[in-house]
């Protein structure tokens, strides 16, 4: 399906670029609306990104506990 001709061709898989491994096959937007038809910005976040958001605003780890769980490779 990556490579179907048909596929590229309707961009029901595109090429999204990734800033450390490049090029990414993904799914295209659908359905194609004429007036607003949406793109892919972006492959998602890193791996980790927003663990410091996660375990501080959702878990309630506070700056001192996260630092020292960091330190400790725990997270």
């Amino acid at each position: 399906m990556l490579h179907d001709p048909h596929f590229r061709a309707r961009e029901m898989v595109i090429d999204v670029e990734d800033p450390e491994i490049g090029p990414m096959p993904m799914p295209g937007v659908f359905p194609k609306l004429l007036g607003t038809p949406g793109r892919v910005k972006w492959t998602g976040p890193g791996m980790g990104e927003h663990n410091e958001e996660v375990f501080k605003s959702i878990v309630g780890l506070s700056d001192n506990e996260y630092a020292q769980y960091r330190a400790r490779g725990i997270i």
